[in-house]
């Protein structure tokens, strides 16, 4: 038979000194325990015993480098190494260290040695209720704090170690409790890096090191050694003695057993029932499927006559086809002969008409040739034309604005003489010396009028020579 696991055991106190109540002074049959803590209301001694199994042979070595032995002894898998609390009952800070020859923990009233155990509790999974310290895990935390945490670290070393390719040689559990209520669970490897986070995965570590947190010799406080010993009756000894010894947790999962059981039967009676209709179904399909079968049969025969039908008229065909192209390879010759014969001629002809080619191309270029300087001279024409048209215009411009100057003169003239009237009759003072002026005005405006009138006559001669040369260009 396999060794058993270590379980580690807390036990309740009755008196004020360091002494701790057995499983022997209840009449249970001892189990050596791997840690005991004692826990009271006013004088608590938590007590953590940790013992090493006895020397055994030293195993092969491993290529697991997480399998270790220490002195020859192997090491215990789920003793608790290290202990953290923050903010959790009275303990602001706390790390307690539990060596491998740790006993007892002792202290004055209210030191807070019941907090450690109830740290353990809730860690391990336990409810607040079971733990006789609060209604619910919120009143757990620090009185004017927000949250508290619980870390505990178990050892994950021997033959007993969970999963320590995964974790290593510890496993650390760390809960959060928040004032508002909520929880959260951390579980981490050697490393400090989560692994998991679910309850389950806590169940199956907790089942691995067989911690019975829900046990009451695990976990005793003073209240249940009390409510045992003093007030309890016969069926509380024979439900206590039924936890304590496993008996309680193997009826329960005997009755998980029954009940799955029973689940377990109707299910197979059910599924013998889907089973005859399934036999039933295959049945009818294998007769599908052997039919399907000879019908394939049938269609492959019918294939194979429709090609040996298609073949011998493809024979027939070809059979006719290979006469009728020898008589087609007799009449290509022939033709091939005539062929030869009319090219001769052809060749004569053709020859005679690509010299007569040549030809008409030779004077089809001199008529490009002609064409093309025909235009040349077309377009110099126009040019000219079009600027002998704007000189003709440039000219008849000016002719009128040189009559509108003449008239504008003539104008003048009329008024200049108009006022040299009215200046006479009107002041004979400064007479000789406005006639004066006037004179010399009318003769500048003479001699303006003479040039205009000059300059009209070389108009006049270049529109006549402008006419003559269009004439010309016409011609």
């Amino acid at each position: 038979m396999s060794k058993r696991k270590r379980v580690p055991s807390v036990h309740q106190e009755e008196s004020d000194g360091d002494e701790f109540l057995r499983k022997e002074d209840l009449g249970i049959p001892s189990t050596p325990p791997s840690q005991m803590v004692d826990s009271d209301n006013e004088e608590e001694d938590i007590s953590a015993t940790q013992q090493k199994s006895k020397k055994t042979k030293k195993r092969k070595e491993s290529s697991d480098s997480l399998d270790d032995e220490e002195d020859g002894k192997d090491l215990e898998a789920g003793i608790i190494e290290v202990l953290k609390l923050k903010n959790f009952m009275c303990h602001p800070s706390l790390k307690v260290e539990f060596h491998d020859r740790t006993t007892i923990i002792h202290g004055e009233n209210g030191s807070g040695k019941s907090a450690i155990l109830t740290a353990i509790q809730v860690c391990l999974g336990a409810k607040a209720k079971n733990t006789n310290r609060g209604k619910s895990i919120k009143d757990l935390v620090m009185t004017g704090k927000e949250q508290a945490e619980i870390s505990i670290q178990l050892r994950n070393q021997g033959k007993d170690a969970y999963k320590k390719h995964l974790y290593g040689k510890s496993i650390t559990i760390v809960k959060t409790i928040s004032k508002s209520g909520s929880s959260s669970l951390k579980i981490q490897n050697t490393r400090g890096k989560t692994v998991e986070k679910t309850n389950d995965e806590l169940r199956q570590i907790l089942h691995c090191f067989n911690i019975q947190i829900d046990n009451p010799t695990t976990c005793m406080t003073q209240d249940i050694s009390r409510e045992f010993l003093a007030g309890s009756s016969e069926a509380k000894k024979f439900e206590f003695f039924l936890k304590a010894t496993q008996l309680q947790q193997m009826m329960d999962y005997f009755k998980q057993s029954q009940e799955s059981m029973s689940k377990t039967e109707l299910l197979l009676e059910e599924k013998g029932k889907s089973l005859e209709e399934s036999k039933e179904e295959l049945d009818r399909r294998k007769e599908l499927y052997e039919n399907a079968q000879h019908i394939d049969t049938l269609i492959n025969e019918i294939e194979r006559l429709k090609a040996e039908k298609m073949w011998a008229a493809y024979y027939d065909a070809k059979k006719k086809y290979d006469t009728q192209y020898k008589v087609l390879e007799e009449k290509k010759r022939e033709l091939q002969q005539l062929i030869s014969q009319r090219d001769s001629s052809t060749n004569e002809k053709l020859n005679e008409l690509n010299r007569k080619k040549a030809e008409l191309e030779e004077e089809n270029n001199q008529i490009t040739i002609s064409l093309t300087e025909i235009e040349r001279r077309v377009n110099d024409l126009a040019n000219k034309k079009k600027d002998i048209e704007h000189k003709a215009q440039t000219i008849y411009k000016n002719r009128a604005t040189l009559k509108s100057e003449q008239t504008k003169c003539n104008q003048e003239i009329n008024i200049l003489e108009k006022i040299k009237a009215e200046t006479l009759s009107k002041n004979k003072i400064d007479k000789e010396s406005i006639i004066k002026g006037k004179q010399e005005e009318v003769e500048k405006l003479s001699a303006d009028l003479e040039s205009y009138k000059q300059q009209k006559a070389s108009i006049d001669e270049s529109l006549k020579s402008d006419k003559s040369a269009k004439r010309e260009s016409h011609q």
